[in-house]
């Protein structure tokens, strides 16, 4: 429009180009950033959804167990029931193993106490109460026993 200024103005023309091409390459900036934030942004939502996605598949693996009253899945670590309310037996909790038992009355007719404890563990713990039972009368007849054995010996050897 003005060209004729430039002969006598070429400062402030060219001046007014530079700000002109700062302008535009401020804008420039700020659309690529933008751009680069929405990239980013987007990346960590994709991130945050393979984590929410690994978390409920480890969830869905954990229930191996329902419910024996309302039959809904149980984690297993649970001891309610959180549909019905009522207790839930864990593998925890289940009677012990032949070998376990085998074991632990071998122990008991030599040191009668492991069969106390265990037979009190046992009747503590839901699921062993009549193993826990058995070893423990056990526990407590063999004690009787080595006492008779050993007052006798003593009677004996006097």
């Amino acid at each position: 429009m003005f060209d004729f200024l430039n002969d006598w103005f070429p400062d402030s023309y060219e001046r007014e180009r530079r700000s002109k091409e700062k302008r535009e390459a401020h804008k420039l900036r700020r659309k690529l950033r933008e751009k680069y934030r929405l990239k980013q942004k987007q990346y960590y939502c994709d991130v945050w959804e393979q984590k929410e996605q690994i978390k409920c598949e480890q969830r869905e693996k954990e229930i191996h167990m329902f419910c024996s009253h309302c039959g809904k899945p149980v984690a297993n670590e649970a001891v309610i029931c959180i549909e019905c309310g009522c207790y839930v037996q864990n593998k925890s909790e289940e009677a012990w193993e032949t070998k376990e038992i085998v074991f632990l009355i071998i122990a008991t007719l030599f040191m009668p106490i492991v069969g106390i404890v265990a037979g009190i563990y046992g009747l503590c713990v839901k699921g062993k109460e009549k193993q826990g039972g058995s070893l423990l009368a056990f526990g407590v007849l063999m004690s009787f026993v080595d006492f008779v054995f050993f007052v006798a010996l003593i009677a004996a050897a006097s």
